[in-house]
């Protein structure tokens, strides 16, 4: 077991598309707004692993959360 199933994190996303709900990198938190949060993100399926992921790109010492639909 790792440490996301421990405290009951999902190192998995579900198929679908998924908007940015929140950015730490945004300026309105001190941040230096590298991350656009118009874009939709789509997931992609990984054959070897036998799931979906998604493909993002994170500033050091930011934060993302993402929600379905």
């Amino acid at each position: 077991m790792n440490s996301c199933e421990k405290i009951g994190w999902h190192n998995y996303f579900e198929f679908g598309d998924y908007k940015l709900i929140l950015n730490s990198d945004s300026s309105v938190f001190g941040g230096h707004n590298l991350v656009d949060e118009t874009v939709k993100y789509f997931t992609q399926y990984d054959e070897t692993e036998g799931r979906h992921f998604l493909k993002v790109y994170v500033p050091n010492r930011a934060a993302l959360v993402f929600k379905k639909g």
